[in-house]
C-alpha cells in the first residue's frame, strides 16, 4: 500500500500484485532435455535401446525423473517407449524426413518473415554476435562449434517471433530437425555452403527485410534437405517437396563417419 497526495488530501493505494516467479522445471524435464541434448549430439544412436537403468547411473537420479522425460521426449517423437523394454531412439525413414522438412519449409520461412521487420536493435547485436562466431568456426572447420552456433542463431530469432503459436511449433518440430543437422554437418563442404546461405538470411535481417530473409531460410530448408537426401541415398538428389532432382554422389571423408543404417532408416 502507498500513498499519494491529491487535492483531497492523501489517498492509499494499494501496490500493484507481483508476478509469480516462474517455477523451475521438473526433475523429469532436466532429465529429458539432458538425454534430447545426448541424443542430437550422437551419443545415442538411432534405434538404439536405452534403459531405465541405464540412465538412473548415468543421471543419478530416481526411475521417476528418467521416466517422465522418456515420456516427454516420446511425445517430442525423439524416442519410441516399448512395455517392459525401455525406449528405443527413433529412426527417421526418408518418409518422415521429407514430412520433417515439409513442415519446416513451411513454419520457418514465415517466423523469420514477421520477426525480421520487428527485430530490436538489441536483438540484432546478438544475431551478429552469434554470426561472428559461425564464420570463425567455419573458417577453423570445426564442425560442432559452427552447428552450436547456427542452433543459436535460429533460436535467436524464434525467442522474439510475435506469433506465440508458430514459435511453440517450431520448437516442437526444431529438436527433430536438429538430430538430422547433426548428421550432415560433418558432410564434406557443407560449412562453406551453409555459411553462405546464412549470410544471405543475416543481410537480409540486417535490412528488416522480412520476404528477403523468408526467401532465404525457404532456400536454407531446401538445401539442407536434398543434401540430407543425397548423403542417405547417394546419387540420387531430391528437394524438399520430395521431387527428384539431379544425380550426384556425395563421399562423406569427414573424420567422424555417421553409420547409416540399412533401409533408407536414420
Amino acid at each position: 500500500m502507498r500513498r499519494v497526495r491529491t487535492r483531497a488530501g492523501l489517498t492509499r493505494i494499494p501496490d500493484a500484485p507481483r508476478r509469480p516467479k516462474a517455477a523451475p522445471p521438473s526433475l523429469g524435464i532436466q532429465v529429458a532435455e539432458q538425454i534430447a541434448q545426448a541424443i542430437i549430439r550422437g551419443e545415442f544412436s538411432p534405434g538404439q535401446w536405452i534403459t531405465e537403468e541405464e540412465l538412473t547411473r548415468l543421471y543419478r537420479v530416481s526411475r521417476s525423473p528418467v521416466r517422465e522425460g522418456l515420456r516427454t521426449l516420446a511425445s517430442e517423437g525423439l524416442v519410441e517407449l516399448a512395455p517392459r523394454r525401455g525406449a528405443s531412439v527413433a529412426r527417421h525413414d526418408v518418409s518422415m524426413i521429407s514430412n520433417l522438412y515439409e513442415c519446416r519449409n513451411l513454419l520457418e520461412p514465415e517466423c523469420f518473415r514477421i520477426t525480421a521487420p520487428r527485430l530490436s536493435a538489441e536483438t540484432f547485436k546478438e544475431l551478429e554476435e552469434v554470426f561472428r562466431e559461425m564464420t570463425e568456426a567455419a573458417s577453423r572447420d570445426e564442425p560442432e562449434s559452427y552447428l552450436a552456433a547456427t542452433v543459436r542463431f535460429h533460436e535467436v530469432v524464434h525467442a522474439v517471433c510475435p506469433n506465440t503459436v508458430l514459435r511453440d511449433l517450431i520448437r516442437f518440430l526444431w529438436r527433430r530437425i536438429l538430430l538430422l543437422r547433426h548428421i550432415i554437418i560433418h558432410l564434406p563442404g557443407r560449412l562453406p555452403r551453409s555459411l553462405e546461405l546464412h549470410r544471405q538470411i543475416f543481410e537480409a535481417i540486417a535490412h528488416r527485410d522480412g520476404e528477403a530473409a523468408a526467401r532465404a531460410v525457404r532456400d536454407l530448408v531446401q538445401d539442407s534437405h536434398t543434401v540430407l537426401f543425397s548423403a542417405i541415398h547417394p546419387g540420387l538428389s531430391r528437394s524438399a517437396d520430395g521431387h527428384r532432382l539431379s544425380t550426384r554422389a556425395i563421399t562423406n571423408s569427414s573424420k567422424r563417419e555417421p553409420q547409416w543404417p540399412k533401409g533408407g532408416d536414420i
